[in-house]
């Protein structure tokens, strides 16, 4: 008799926590997912292609797919407020960065063996990334240009004066090119920042 009634007890308390169990996965939505296609051309018997997530500090392992339709590859990746980069390949020699998570049908076309020279398809993000970062190499370029030119200059005031004022206007069209990235788009306006 003793123990009954801790046993009717604990039979009560395990079927109200399956009852809330249950209830809590049917009301739990679904995460709303964008698909990202990535068509492959070349010799795909028995590869697969790996999705990782860059969080600022590292790489983390996302998605793999290694059953392609068509030589279509598919990965479900999460609709968010923020684009996140994440970096789609065969292996970490052979990558491609790209820009996911608030555009649909974002498509990558490529080769199996090279994924570097991919192509994006319907990303404006990813187009704008790479006028960004060539527009930052070409900024670059001209400041290491200006500072070699500036050193070699080291006894001779005038042409110092020179590259001094060359600097001012690079330094200017630089913070004019991070204002105007800001305006457009905050996520790039960061990456010109960093």
């Amino acid at each position: 008799m003793k123990y009954i009634l801790p046993s009717a007890f604990a039979i009560i308390v395990l079927l109200n926590l399956f009852a809330c169990n249950t209830t809590q996965q049917l009301t739990q939505k679904k995460e709303p997912s964008l698909k990202f296609l990535c068509q492959v051309n070349g010799d795909i018997e028995g590869k697969a292609v790996y999705m990782y997530e860059f969080d600022g500090l590292g790489f983390k392992f996302f998605q793999v797919d290694s059953t392609a339709e068509n030589n279509v590859y598919q990965f479900d990746i999460p609709v968010s407020k923020t684009n996140h980069f994440y970096y789609v390949g065969t292996d970490t020699k052979n990558w491609r960065v790209i820009i996911l998570g608030k555009e649909p049908d974002v498509k990558l076309l490529t080769n199996i063996s090279n994924f570097k020279k991919s192509k994006i398809i319907n990303s404006p993000i990813n187009l704008a990334y790479e006028h960004t970062k060539q527009k930052i190499r070409q900024l670059n370029s001209k400041s290491i240009s200006l500072n070699r030119a500036f050193v070699k200059a080291k006894n001779l005031p005038e042409k110092q004066k020179e590259l001094i004022r060359q600097m001012a206007e690079l330094d200017k069209e630089k913070k004019n090119y991070l204002d105007s990235t800001r305006m457009k788009d905050d996520f790039l306006g960061k990456i010109v920042a960093i």
